[in-house]
């Protein structure tokens, strides 16, 4: 995508969702959707956006269903419960979790999730907290009951 594409797209969005349901101060849309959700619009693929906002790939949650389940839960109850949690630190910190939790189901990682998201989102760099946060998560964890 290129800085012409982000102009049209976001012209097509507006005329979708109205002028004022489409911020203009970011590098991508955000869009409030009639149900008051509010919805990042991120290429994948760009020609402007910085690096480290296309660091995640693409594809990241396609063969992960727990992963995908756990991220649309968390982003849904941070929309409900007005946490200042963004999309990509609440996937980056579901990746996170799982390598460091293997075999956690959905309801496990949103539930060891939720404490440490508030805890990120309130300092100064959100994604080195989470990354901090998990590894003391890991060492706090409780062994694994053996069969």
């Amino acid at each position: 995508m290129t800085r012409a594409d982000q102009k049209l797209l976001r012209r097509e969005l507006r005329r979708e969702f109205g002028e004022e349901n489409v911020s203009a101060r970011r590098l991508y849309p955000k869009v409030t959707l009639p149900s008051g959700i509010k919805m990042d619009v991120q290429p994948h693929r760009s020609t402007y956006m910085p690096r480290q906002v296309l660091s995640l790939s693409p594809d990241r949650f396609r063969n992960n269903p727990k992963g995908r389940e756990a991220v649309r839960n968390l982003k849904k109850q941070a929309q409900q419960n007005q946490h200042q949690w963004n999309g990509q630190l609440i996937e980056m910190s579901v990746i996170m979790f799982q390598q460091t939790h293997k075999g956690a189901k959905n309801f496990e990682i949103e539930k060891g999730l939720g404490k440490l998201l508030h805890k990120a989102a309130a300092s100064d760099n959100p994604k080195q907290a989470m990354r901090k946060l998990l590894g003391t998560a890991e060492k706090q964890a409780p062994p694994a009951e053996a069969n």
